[in-house]
């Protein structure tokens, strides 16, 4: 059930992204959807994408901390722990 509710979220983002590519309520939902399906890759660059779109500083702040728990899974990975 979560698999397919994730895999519709990204497709609803990526949706949104298409009539509005800098919409950092998608960008952070479309990262954090992909990101809880273990695509933390394309996770990190929508979270990227994001961070550069926002402009609150509060939620600047959390992007920064969700592109680095990203950024830890994928150097997990990279040494092959799961």
């Amino acid at each position: 059930f979560l698999k397919n509710s994730l895999s519709e979220v990204v497709w609803l983002c990526e949706e949104v992204l298409l009539l509005d590519a800098r919409n950092p309520t998608a960008l952070v939902r479309l990262g954090s959807a992909l990101y809880l399906s273990g695509r933390y890759s394309e996770a990190r660059i929508a979270l990227k994408k994001a961070l550069l779109a926002e402009t609150r500083d509060a939620e600047a702040m959390n992007l920064r901390f969700m592109l680095a728990q990203a950024e830890k899974k994928i150097a997990a990975q990279a040494e092959g722990k799961p």
